[in-house]
């Protein structure tokens, strides 16, 4: 039979894709409960450092905008692995979120870590955390829990948890909160002073960096500017004009360009 070079090189590039793909989903159990995740590897065999993320309150692993799975290719382009994952009760993971809690997800992140340190071509000494929104006070938690976390990166991040929160659980009828499509929990309003966020990443210790959007109505700068009360190193941008959701493309482009040089300086 003719020989093709370029059936050859096809053949090659697909042997190739199977042995590591550059988009993994990943099935891992905490508390017999199934999480669906994703990891998004570099090119080359590594070892190579990993980000896992922490997703906000009612999120998934996309985000709005798909700017997990954005910022996540990015990060492979500059090296760096990427673990997104469904918290317990969101998205596509097992669970109720009306069982949602800040203590369930900080242990669903730690149980995320350990994963991600086992996986082939992870360097398990360079492992850091993302947190968007109410991910960013899980992340922050977790930082403080799980060994060997060497840098934090928050995006427009929940500190003062209580507060912030309180107004809502006077609404609550009986065990339940009313959120329009979800309900919430008892479990999570009784879970809420069990946590200071801030005070875990001091007691962490590493190098955290926070980014927030000057038109964000939904967490204020006051909350973001909370986490730089710590005597280590704790950077802070404001980006001009962008929301929560961080929606434009060139604010998305200032968010993962400085995600990205964070993760690549301290990693």
């Amino acid at each position: 039979m003719w020989d093709d070079p370029r059936r050859r090189n096809a053949a090659k590039e697909r042997e190739n894709n199977l042995k590591m793909p550059t988009l993994r989903p990943i099935t891992f159990t905490n508390h017999n409960q199934n999480l669906i995740g994703f990891l998004h590897m570099p090119d080359g065999p590594g070892p190579h450092p990993a980000v896992v993320y922490c997703h906000g309150f009612t999120g998934q692993c996309l985000e709005p905008g798909f700017i997990f799975v954005k910022l996540a290719r990015r990060m492979a382009d500059a090296g760096i692995a990427s673990f997104r994952f469904d918290f317990r009760g969101s998205g596509n993971s097992d669970g109720e979120f009306r069982d949602m809690t800040i203590s369930g997800e900080i242990s669903d992140a730690i149980t995320a870590i350990d994963v991600v340190k086992e996986l082939p071509g992870i360097d398990a000494n360079r492992i850091g955390l993302l947190g968007f929104s109410m991910g960013g006070a899980v992340a922050s938690e977790t930082t403080a829990k799980c060994p060997g976390i060497k840098t934090l990166c928050l995006w427009s991040p929940v500190s003062q948890t209580v507060r912030q929160n309180w107004n809502r659980a006077e609404q609550m009828v009986g065990d339940t909160l009313d959120l329009g499509p979800l309900v919430l929990g008892r479990g999570f309003v009784d879970d809420l002073p069990n946590h200071d966020p801030v005070a875990a990443t001091i007691r962490w210790g590493g190098p955290l960096k926070v980014i927030h959007g000057s038109a964000d109505i939904t967490v204020t700068e006051e909350s973001a500017r909370a986490y730089l009360n710590r005597p280590q190193r704790s950077e802070f941008v404001l980006v001009e004009g962008a929301e929560h959701g961080w929606f434009t493309e060139p604010i998305q482009d200032r968010l993962f360009t400085e995600t990205t040089s964070w993760f690549r300086e301290t990693l």
